[in-house]
């Protein structure tokens, strides 16, 4: 299904995503669809600083809307580079196995594919981190008529890097190479804690404007 899909990720349009995402077909899957749900998280948070900027210029808010538009352009790269990823892991575990040396050929290609799968959503965490950050100080910055739309922006990001992390954790679990396995376990429990941290700073932040 992936492939009537244009390749361009912002080319496509909604209805023809949510029909290949339903299809059944392997790609999209979830690490697409938690980058795409990223996206989202950040563009709420520019349009909350659009909102403010309205009524006055604001230079820091002027930067977070870049921010967040920068970040957004990444998620959607990321959400792409998910499904060439798990494509790169379903060619690996394709290669013929009939020798020793097929064998050995075909591990090193899981291996490599592995590593590759969950490189692409850690990104997404770290990028997923740095917009819930960015929300935090645009709640202290905004329009406090909009704080639901940071928060419902905090949720979509959160859920996207919670997705992620299980691609991370899953794909970890598969290595067969001790140091890859627990590098990325070890990175996982590292994002986990940020990605917690940042959570409760922003709800913080949004309860403090509300009060």
């Amino acid at each position: 299904m992936t492939e009537k899909l244009p390749a361009d990720f912002r080319s496509r349009s909604i209805g023809d995503y949510l029909s290949a995402l339903s299809s059944g077909s392997p790609t999209p899957g979830g690490g697409s669809a938690a980058g795409l749900a990223g996206a989202l998280g950040c563009s709420l948070g520019q349009m909350v600083c659009n909102l403010t900027l309205a009524r006055g210029q604001q230079e820091a808010l002027v930067t977070l809307t870049e921010r967040f538009a920068g970040i957004a352009n990444e998620l959607v790269t990321l959400a792409w580079r998910d499904e060439q990823a798990f494509a790169a892991y379903r060619a690996a575990i394709a290669i013929p196995r009939s020798t020793d040396e097929e064998k050995d050929a075909r591990r090193a290609a899981i291996e490599r594919a592995l590593v590759a799968a969950a490189d692409v959503p850690l990104e997404m965490i770290d990028h997923g981190v740095a917009a819930i950050d960015c929300l935090r100080r645009t709640a202290e910055l905004g329009t406090p008529h909009a704080l639901g739309d940071l928060m419902t922006g905090g949720w979509l990001l959160q859920a996207m890097s919670l997705g992620a992390l299980e691609n991370v954790e899953a794909n970890a679990s598969s290595m067969k190479v001790p140091a890859n396995r627990e590098r990325y376990k070890s990175a996982a429990r590292i994002a986990r804690h940020n990605l917690d941290t940042n959570v409760s700073a922003l709800k913080q932040a949004v309860a403090l404007k509300v009060n």
